[in-house]
């Protein structure tokens, strides 16, 4: 059986390096440097053995995302998991130059109208009398050498496709049963009793909010993936900045706002003031136990203190800032944004918002929430904001 090691490859152990617990993450630097630094990637047998090693070590490290992610690598390597699959979970590049799932699905949807009205005239030309069940019954036969090459491939039958054809083989799969067809598009009830009435304000309305319950969906799917890397969550969030309240009038154009620093996010407040963000990785522990009292844990701590160098270093440059962007820095505050109670497993998410709630009461100029607090506001601000018809 063939085994892929290739560029993709050493990209999702890369990732899976820098996401991985302490106990684990040098384990992948071992793959790594078993694949050797350039191509053509080393791998076979011994990178399966190792990966095999590194999914017993995570698990006996409570590593469950890198568990899940060597067990992603073998299954890319032998062909069960496909390389626009394991993109779409791991979000290896970003989405920098990819394609989307939708829009390759689009593309192709819409080369495939072309082609099969094209076979129907052909098949009609051949059979005039030919009717409709006699066209579905051609197309259904065609269509069961498709289904047999899905279930060889989800078998682990390598051979069933060359490497090359990866994206075929996507395809293949997607349309043969990951499609769902539906007559009309599902709409929420408040959107659709918006669009009823010809209130120009409601129609704006309607579209600002199934476009940011659109956002939130997506970052929320974003958190619940284990192997989304802060750079993902930073890249959803500065285009759904309104998640932080109506107290803001947007992002500032200027992140590095001092020598040696750059924020995740700058927004600004109608009167100019500036209050900086950090967003830390979804997946990490919020709240540890010490001395058998749930506290911070060393994550948030961190990230609260990069914060408040933040802010000293912008009151130590006020002037400076002020002159140069126009931003007034003298009063700026911050936010960390950091885990999810889905990931602090030994607590309730009722212990963890009392925790912050406790860590917060002691900071007067910076807060610390979790990924679940900043999506429960804002859908709570959504449901708020519905006006009535």
């Amino acid at each position: 059986m063939a085994l892929r090691s290739d560029y993709t490859l050493k990209s999702l152990l890369l990732s899976l390096h820098e996401l991985a617990s302490p106990e684990v993450a040098q384990h992948f630097m071992d793959a790594l440097d078993l694949m050797g630094a350039q191509s053509p990637y080393k791998g076979g047998k011994p990178l399966v053995e190792l990966l095999e090693f590194i999914q017993r070590e995570a698990h006996r490290a409570g590593d469950s995302a890198s568990q899940e992610g060597a067990q992603d690598a073998i299954a890319y390597m032998t062909g069960v998991l496909l390389e626009t699959d394991l993109n779409v979970k791991h979000d290896l590049y970003n989405n920098s130059g990819q394609l989307t799932d939708v829009q390759n699905l689009q593309t192709t949807v819409s080369g495939l109208r072309a082609f099969i009205k094209h076979e129907i005239d052909h098949l009609l030309a051949e059979d005039p009398s030919a009717t409709a069940a006699d066209i579905a019954a051609y197309y259904e036969r065609e269509g069961r050498r498709a289904l047999r090459f899905v279930r060889a491939r989800r078998a682990g039958h390598y051979g069933a496709f060359r490497v090359r054809s990866d994206i075929g083989a996507w395809l293949t799969d997607v349309l043969v049963d990951r499609v769902e067809f539906r007559a009309e598009e599902d709409i929420d009830p408040q959107v659709d009793a918006l669009l009823a009435t010809p209130d120009a304000d409601l129609l704006v309305a309607a579209a600002q909010l199934r476009i940011r319950r659109g956002q939130l969906d997506e970052l929320e799917t974003a958190i619940e993936n284990p192997f989304t890397k802060e750079s993902g969550l930073q890249r959803l969030v500065e285009r759904a900045s309104w998640l932080f309240g109506g107290g803001y009038v947007g992002l500032s154009g200027v992140r590095r706002l001092t020598p040696g620093s750059e924020v995740d996010l700058a927004l600004l407040r109608p009167d100019g003031v500036l209050h900086v963000v950090e967003l830390k990785k979804a997946n990490t522990r919020s709240v540890k136990l010490h001395r058998g009292v749930p506290i911070t844990s060393d994550d948030v701590n961190r990230a609260t203190a990069q914060v408040a160098n933040y802010l000293r270093a912008f009151d130590e440059h006020r002037a400076e800032i002020l002159e140069r962007h126009g931003i007034d820095a003298r009063r700026a505050s911050g936010t960390v944004v950091i885990g999810h109670p889905m990931y602090d497993v030994d607590f309730t998410e009722q212990q963890v918002n009392e925790v912050l709630r406790s860590y917060n009461t002691d900071r007067s100029r910076i807060e610390v929430v979790t990924y679940k607090q900043l999506i429960d506001r804002a859908r709570r601000a959504l449901d708020i904001g519905v006006p009535s018809r």
